[in-house]
């Protein structure tokens, strides 16, 4: 019995690749081995794409290698939205799976002598992994590049950073995700919103050592003599009338429009000039006065 299964195996060994075999056992003359819906096929003149494994009995690829089921390629896929320069590709509910109970990571890099470069995506396994100050249980992005790193969104959307407040409620996962930074396609950066108007627009509070605006224009030209300092009965006058400093925004308009500080720091350094040279003015009046007391 084993001297006859083992010359059944021979047999259909020395036919792979030069006949056909269908469920039935009918061979036919077309370079190809199948049994049942697998099949193993080969080109007597073997070209790029000439070499396939199929399963299921379709061929949905034009590869080296391609499971239809499974959805692991070489050569170049023809997977609608794949490009078709791909040189392996995994089409799959779940892709790829990395898993390692020592180190943890992916790796892709270039051997390029003059563009050495590699990327990792890693779980920590232990304090301080990978030398990096990461802690246990951190997923890690980390590159080594004489150039740059790069987060690039080559189509009409921007990036976007979320975090989800209960990882642990997987039925309500959607609604405890929270986008905590975006970066627009404009260039805009927002925090705390998805909406930034400007460059920068945090909502929430800023917490900083020291900010820094570029400004120009301070208001010096108050001490200059041609500079009309506005008399103290009509700054009186335009207080009852208006209920604020002279061109100083209401807060009504603070409230609508915000505060922009470096403006707003123009014109109070331009009250406080107005003021120093009020109080001199009204020093020397006083100094008159108290001449003319004394004679």
């Amino acid at each position: 019995m084993k001297n006859f299964a083992l010359t059944i195996a021979l047999i259909l060994s020395a036919n792979i690749g030069f006949s056909q075999f269908s469920p039935t056992g009918t061979a036919t003359n077309d370079n190809k081995f199948r049994l049942g819906a697998i099949g193993i096929g080969y080109s007597s003149t073997p070209t790029f794409g000439s070499y396939k494994f199929m399963v299921n009995g379709t061929s949905l690829f034009t590869a080296n290698l391609a499971v239809t089921s499974g959805g692991i390629t070489t050569g170049a896929p023809t997977i609608p939205g794949m490009w078709s320069s791909t040189n392996w590709g995994v089409k799959s509910d779940n892709p790829f799976i990395v898993s390692n109970s020592t180190t943890p990571f992916m790796r892709v890099y270039s051997s390029e002598p003059t563009a050495f470069a590699y990327g990792d995506f890693a779980i920590a396994t232990a304090d301080y992994a990978f030398g990096v100050k990461a802690k246990k249980g951190d997923v890690i992005w980390r590159g080594y590049t004489g150039s740059n790193m790069l987060v690039n969104c080559e189509g009409g959307g921007g990036i976007k950073f979320i975090t989800v407040s209960d990882p642990t409620n997987d039925t309500t996962i959607y609604n405890t995700t929270k986008v905590q930074m975006t970066i627009t396609k404009t260039g805009n950066v927002g925090i705390g919103t998805e909406t930034p108007d400007t460059k920068l627009a945090v909502n929430g509070t800023v917490h900083a050592k020291e900010v820094v605006v570029d400004l120009v224009g301070w208001p010096d030209y108050v001490f200059e003599q041609d500079y009309k300092l506005m008399p103290l009965e009509e700054v009186e006058k335009s207080i009852n009338e208006d209920k604020h400093l002279p061109n100083i925004p209401s807060a009504c308009e603070i409230e609508e429009n915000g505060v922009p500080l470096g403006e707003m720091n123009k014109k109070l350094m331009e009250k406080v000039e107005e003021l120093t040279l009020y109080i001199i003015e009204m020093n020397k009046e006083i100094q008159k006065l108290k001449e003319e007391l004394k004679n």
